[in-house]
């Protein structure tokens, strides 16, 4: 995440959140990761204003000799 309220931009009220599989399917650890981001946007309490986009994070790795495109297994389900 990185950025903190100060500097994220209130023009552009969109924020996106990558995070792996094996927390995107869990409730608990979403809800932590709303609850730190939330506070960084400076409204623990809301996200009223804020478009926050949650995006599933996929690896991807390349056959060297193929240059087949092939998706980690661990990460696709």
């Amino acid at each position: 995440m990185g950025k903190d309220a100060a500097s994220i931009s209130r023009s552009n009220q969109t924020v996106t959140v990558t995070v792996p599989r094996e927390v995107a399917y869990d409730l608990r650890k979403i809800q932590k990761i709303q609850e730190d981001l939330l506070g960084r946007l400076g409204h623990p309490g809301c996200y009223s204003g804020w478009d926050i986009l949650f995006r599933t994070e996929i690896d991807y790795t390349v056959n060297a000799k193929t240059l087949e495109l092939q998706g980690v297994a661990s990460r696709i389900g």
